[in-house]
C-alpha cells in the first residue's frame, strides 16, 4: 500500500511540476489595428484566443531562434519562429505573434545566438503596452 502510495505521488508530482511544451501554431492569433493617439500611429493590438489565455503565466517550453537584438543603450533577446526568422527579426511580413521577448534568469555564458535551441520560462500576454512584444518569456533557460 505505501509503495503504491509513493508511486502515485511521484508521478503526479511530476505532472504538476512539468512544464508545457508549446509550438508556435498554439501562439497564432488575429489582431485589430487601432489608432494610437500617443504615438500617432496605428498599432497591431491582439485578440487572444481561450488557448492562450489559458498559457498566459503558466511555465512552457518552446523551440526557436534566439536573436540578440542590439539598441540604443541595451540588448535584447527575442526568440523567434524558425521559419519566420528572417521576415521577423527584420521586422518583415513574418507577424507579431512568432516572436518572443527573452527575460533570462542567467544570461548563458559561451551560448551561440543565431542557432535553434529549445526555451523554457513563465509564458506572460502582452494586449495593452505597446512598447513590449505580444508575448515575453521571463526567468527563461535554454534547454538545447
Amino acid at each position: 500500500m505505501k509503495f503504491n502510495l509513493v508511486i502515485l505521488l511521484v508521478v503526479f508530482g511530476n505532472i504538476i511540476n512539468s512544464q508545457k511544451e508549446i509550438t508556435w501554431k498554439d501562439l497564432e492569433c488575429d489582431f485589430d489595428e487601432i489608432w494610437n493617439e500617443e504615438y500617432q500611429s496605428i498599432i497591431l493590438k491582439p485578440k487572444f484566443l481561450e488557448k492562450q489565455l489559458n498559457l498566459d503565466l503558466q511555465e512552457v517550453e518552446i523551440e526557436g531562434i534566439i536573436v540578440e537584438i542590439d539598441l540604443i543603450d541595451s540588448i535584447s533577446y527575442v526568440l523567434c519562429a524558425e521559419s519566420y526568422t528572417l521576415k521577423v527579426c527584420s521586422f518583415g511580413a513574418g507577424g507579431p505573434d512568432k516572436v518572443i521577448e527573452l527575460q533570462f534568469k542567467e544570461l548563458p555564458k559561451n551560448f551561440k545566438f543565431d542557432d535553434k535551441c529549445k526555451v523554457k520560462g513563465t509564458l506572460h500576454l502582452n494586449s495593452d503596452n505597446i512598447l513590449k512584444l505580444t508575448y515575453t518569456l521571463e526567468n527563461v533557460e535554454i534547454r538545447q
